[in-house]
C-alpha cells in the first residue's frame, strides 16, 4: 500500500494563471446569432467528490484491476500469480485483488518490487483517501460556452400594420458546453468555510445549471 509521509508538501496553487472571455455576434438579414465564451488556464482543485467516487468504485478509473487487460488486473491463470496467492494464503478471485505498483523498503537502503496482494477496494480507498491531496487534485483549466442565442427581427413592413416600432423573438441557452480535462462535475467551483468562500476545494458542488428560454421583445 502507498506510504504515508509525514512531511508537508507543496501540491499547487488554486488560483488560475489567467481568466478571460469574449463575445461574438453575427447578423444575416433579419437573423442574429450571438455567443459568449469564457474560461481560465491553470489553477488546481482538490476534489472530495473524486475521493468518494474512487473509494466507492463509482468512477471508470477504478475499473483498472477489475477488468481483464487493465494494468492492475491479476490473471489467476498465470502460474506466477497463482503462486503469490498461495504463498499469502489468499483464495484467488478474478477482478477482486491487485498488487500495488511500487517497491518495498528493505530497511538497508535497498528496495524490492512490491508483491503484496490486497483487495482493489482497499487499494483505492488508501490511494485516493481523503487526506491524499495529490491524487485528488486536478487542473481547473476550462472553456465554457456561457450563452448562445438566436434572434429574429420582424420586418418593418409587417410591424407597421400592427402599429409597432420593433419586435423580435429569440431562443437562448446558458451553460451549454464545457471543454475541460477536469474529471468530475464542474471545474468552476468554490466552497464555504463558515462565511468565507474558499477557491480550489470542491466538496460535492453541483455543476452550473444548464438553462433554456425564449425571449420576446416588443416596442410601441
Amino acid at each position: 500500500m502507498p506510504d504515508r509521509p509525514s512531511e508537508i508538501e507543496y501540491v499547487g496553487c488554486a488560483l488560475p494563471d489567467w481568466k478571460g472571455g469574449f463575445n461574438t455576434s453575427l447578423r444575416y438579414k433579419n437573423w442574429r446569432l450571438s455567443m459568449q465564451w469564457d474560461g481560465q488556464v491553470g489553477g488546481l482543485i482538490y476534489s472530495q467528490s473524486h475521493h468518494k467516487m474512487c473509494e466507492q468504485g463509482h468512477i471508470t478509473e477504478t475499473l483498472n484491476g477489475r477488468l481483464p487487460n487493465t494494468p492492475l488486473y491479476l490473471d489467476i491463470k498465470d502460474p506466477e500469480i497463482a503462486a503469490l496467492f498461495a504463498a499469502q494464503n489468499i483464495t484467488p478471485v478474478e477482478g477482486v485483488y491487485c498488487i500495488a505498483p511500487g517497491v518495498v523498503d528493505n530497511g538497508d537502503g535497498t528496495y524490492s518490487p512490491n508483491q503484496k496482494i490486497v483487495t482493489l477496494e482497499a487499494y483505492y480507498k488508501e490511494y485516493n483517501r481523503i487526506a491524499n491531496i495529490e491524487t485528488n487534485s486536478f487542473k481547473s483549466t476550462y472553456l465554457k460556452l456561457r450563452e448562445l442565442r438566436v434572434d429574429f427581427d420582424f420586418p418593418k413592413k409587417r410591424l407597421n400594420t400592427l402599429q409597432l416600432n420593433n419586435a423580435s423573438i429569440g431562443v437562448f441557452g446558458r451553460n451549454l458546453l464545457c471543454i475541460t480535462d477536469y474529471p468530475m462535475f464542474d471545474p468552476e467551483t468554490v466552497s464555504l468555510d463558515g462565511s468565507a468562500m474558499v477557491s480550489g476545494v470542491e466538496v460535492g458542488t453541483l455543476p452550473s445549471t444548464r438553462s433554456y428560454g425564449i425571449n420576446l421583445k416588443v416596442s410601441f
